[in-house]
């Protein structure tokens, strides 16, 4: 993906980003939506990004339904606003926002108990070793991130979010230049010098 970085066509770097970074929740800036949406209409003009596919309603019959996969919505939500940042999620991976990017820490009661060790559920609860009960305790608090309210969420994760992964934000500045891993491409591992290149590379890993 860092040979798309460097030689690529903005619709391809950012191809490449959102593939390896779009679970990890890349995200873009308000003032930088509307110059995401205009990359996203050159791929979509280049035919580099499809518009929707054409599947079959069977498994032997002819594809002739087309699926539209989405990207004018994407792109009309871009431009609808340049004061909000929006951020990518996947849907088999933690939804944005959540507790762990934005390195929230739940208050813990001591003295709190589930609902079922009231009445029949007494002898469980009493049975169940010091470290059991904290661990009840400690998952139990860890749900009242869902209670706070949506905004109060966003903003943490959103700060979370630009503390910890400057590198998954799509901006002009980063799009080429911020690098997959070690910052090197084929063509650094094809040159004259590619020993010197890698180490280099290696280096400002910090490895």
């Amino acid at each position: 993906m860092n040979t798309a970085l460097a030689a690529g066509s903005d619709p391809v770097r950012l191809a490449a980003k959102l593939r390896g970074y779009g679970e990890g929740h890349a995200w873009v800036e308000g003032s930088d939506r509307a110059w995401l949406a205009d990359i996203i209409d050159q791929g979509l003009e280049a035919g580099i990004y499809r518009r929707g596919l054409w599947r079959s309603g069977t498994p032997d019959g002819p594809r002739d339904q087309w699926t539209d996969l989405g990207w004018q919505q994407v792109i009309g939500f871009l431009r609808s606003r340049d004061d909000e940042p929006v951020v990518t999620s996947y849907s088999v991976t933690d939804g944005f926002p959540n507790r762990a990017i934005a390195d929230w820490t739940p208050p813990v009661d001591p003295q709190w108990r589930p609902d079922w060790a009231d009445g029949g559920g007494a002898n469980e609860w009493s049975e169940m070793t010091a470290s059991e009960q904290d661990s009840w305790r400690r998952d139990h608090a860890a749900e009242q991130w869902y209670d706070l309210p949506d905004g109060e969420r966003w903003e943490l994760a959103m700060a979370g979010l630009r503390r910890t992964r400057p590198w998954a934000r799509l901006a002009p500045d980063t799009l080429s230049e911020v690098a997959f891993g070690w910052p090197v491409s084929v063509y650094d591992l094809f040159a004259p010098d590619s020993a010197e290149r890698v180490r280099a590379a290696a280096e400002l890993a910090g490895v």
